[in-house]
Formats: C-alpha cells, structure tokens, sequence
C-alpha cells in the first residue's frame, strides 16, 4: 500500500442533491471509505485496533471546496496521513476533476479510544505502524468552535437506528447530514458551502435526545448539539456559504 492512495469515482444520484450537485454527506462518505481502505491496507484497520482493544474515532474534520461537481462526472480522491502529534492522527484528502483541476481538499483527525472504556489513547500508546507522507498539508487543521448567542429555536432530535454504525455511536458522515437539514432546500439552491467542519465532541448514541442551536450571520453558521438532559456538548459545526 502506498503513502498516497488515490483513486476515481464516478458521481450517481445517490451521491447528489436535490439540485444534481456532490453532496456533504457523500463526501464525507467517500472520505471514510477510502481512508479505511488505506489504513486496511496498513494493517492497522478497525479489525486490527479491535484486536488491541482499540477502535478508530474521528476527532474534527474540516472540508472547503473551490467548486463542486455534479451528477455523472468523474472525480478523482488522493488520501494520505500526516505525522501523529502527541494526541491525534492526521489525515488529508485532496478532491480533482478529471482534467486535474483541484475542487477542494479536506483534513480529518483521528484518535484511538479503549474500546471498554472509550478512553483516549495517546499515539505513542499504541506504536502503530502508520507511514506519513511528506506532502505539505492542503489545509489547516480544524480549531475549536464557539456558539456565542443562537439566533433562532432549538431543535430537538435523536439519533436513530439509521444513523448508528458498527461503533454503534452515530457515524461521522450523518453530521454532516443533520447539519444541511438545519436549512431550507432554496438555501442550496441558491447557495454551496464553501467550508464546513464539524468537531465531534461525544459520541453521540441511539435514543439520545440532543438540543441543536444555530447562530447565523449573512454568509457563516455555528452549530452547538448538546445531550437536552445534562447540557453536555455532543458536536459542534462551522460553515461558511458562497453565492452559486
């Protein structure tokens, strides 16, 4: 297995909007699923970690695209790792066009958690054999977020059996669903997100009834999720809109 995985993939409807463009959740999709190919690949997957009593969580992702494609183009995906810090894993994803031309790029961090416990477990716990390439960075990491004053009323909502995968916590690409459905279908008519980054802050479980707020400005939203009965923060989410 390379330092780089790279590879290409065709966009169907499943993968667009109502309005025939790459959905948030889809990338989000698309970049679990050729990250866990890689990390398969490096034999340190979730089957692996599983068998040191570990599994993979995502910590923070942040995504900006340039442009966006549509239903029937071809894109082409490039992951890789960067060099673990005391705390964290990172990984980037860099999205192109068929022709080269650069659509957006992505960086996620990932932590190991006891699975028992779900304890963190420090990089240098574990001694992985996790190649880092040396690629400059195609964006920065993903920094703490900060709802000052919602501005409009809390939404109530609980993770269902849909939204649980095999951690059997919510998985990280239905964030990012929850999170469009916050707005109306004529924002994304008139409108893409630019940026969007979403730190997971707890995981968020099945029947668990979270309290959603919204702060907006004319072109940014901050989103803060909390468990409704003991105000603990679950997730929170930036994005930033650009006029189509």
């Amino acid at each position: 297995m390379t330092e780089v995985l790279t590879k290409s993939f065709i966009l169907s409807p499943y993968d667009t909007d109502p309005f025939g463009i790459w959905k948030q959740q889809a990338i989000f999709s698309l970049m679990q699923e050729i990250a866990n190919e890689q990390v398969a690949g490096f034999k340190i997957s979730r089957k692996d970690l599983v068998e040191r009593g570990s599994v993979w969580v995502i910590a923070r992702t942040r995504l900006r695209m340039q442009l966006y494609p549509c239903i029937g183009e071809e894109i082409t995906v490039s992951t890789w790792a960067g060099k673990p810090d005391r705390i964290c894993y990172p990984r980037y994803f860099t999205f192109e066009k068929r022709n080269g031309e650069r659509l957006g790029a992505a960086v996620s961090l990932w932590m190991a958690i006891n699975i028992k416990t779900r304890a963190f477990i420090l990089p240098g716990e574990l001694n992985l054999n996790f190649p880092a390439a040396n690629l400059k960075p195609p964006l920065d990491m993903p920094k703490k977020l900060r709802l000052n004053r919602p501005t409009r009323q809390t939404v109530f909502r609980k993770p269902l059996f849909s939204d649980l995968d095999i951690n059997m916590h919510m998985n990280n690409t239905r964030y990012a669903e929850w999170i469009c459905d916050l707005f109306p279908p004529e924002k994304f008519r008139d409108y893409v997100l630019s940026t969007l980054q979403i730190n997971y802050v707890a995981e968020a479980k099945w029947n668990q009834m979270l309290a959603i707020d919204v702060e907006e400005a004319p072109d940014t939203f901050i989103v803060k999720a909390t468990d409704a009965q003991t105000g603990r923060t679950v997730f929170e989410a930036q994005g930033e809109w650009k006029k189509k």
